[in-house]
């Protein structure tokens, strides 16, 4: 009988070790990730920097689009900080009016107007954002808008094919 348990045991033992080297192993961890090459151009778009190098700008065109640039950047500055502000005030309106439920047992009632409270406070904060991406989508297209009344014509279509795909629009290399 003791003889009979031990084969038993070394017939399971022989054969969960068959078993584990049959399967495959994972050896993912070191392999190299491949880089995605379908990328979608639009997503990933070149900055306008690296398009305005193609364009060969004279060095008036130069100065002026950096001015252009300087206005845009405090545009997008300001919009910045009068968003912040207003999400600043409108966190302290909330906490406010949440201050006088604190400490205080919460009914069904006061939950209510709690959530009321809530719901509102976010469906705020929800316009402001889009006011926001607003503000800075009028910011960027004046800029692009001032930058186009610059260039030359041969400028102009280049220019354009940047806009419509997001690829440098020159024959250069990139670096």
């Amino acid at each position: 009988m003791k003889r009979f348990i031990g084969l038993l045991i070394i017939s399971l033992f022989l054969i969960g070790c068959n078993e584990t080297i049959n399967q495959p192993q994972d050896t993912s961890m070191f392999e190299k990730r491949t880089p995605v090459t379908n990328r979608d151009s639009v997503k990933n778009r070149v900055p306008f920097g690296r398009a305005l190098e193609c364009l060969n700008l004279t060095r008036e065109q130069r100065l002026v689009i950096d001015s252009i640039i300087r206005e845009e950047r405090i545009c997008t500055i300001e919009c910045k900080k009068e968003f912040n502000d207003a999400i600043k005030t409108l966190r302290e309106e909330y906490n406010a009016k949440l201050q006088k439920y604190r400490g205080v047992k919460r009914t069904d009632q006061i939950k209510k107007e709690i959530e009321i409270i809530t719901f509102e406070f976010r469906q705020t904060q929800r316009d402001l954002e889009r006011e926001y991406r607003k503000n800075m989508e009028i910011c960027k297209k004046n800029l692009y808008i001032s930058i186009e009344t610059v260039l030359r014509a041969d400028q102009l279509t280049l220019w354009n094919i940047w806009k419509a795909t997001g690829k440098i629009p020159c024959d250069r290399v990139k670096p």
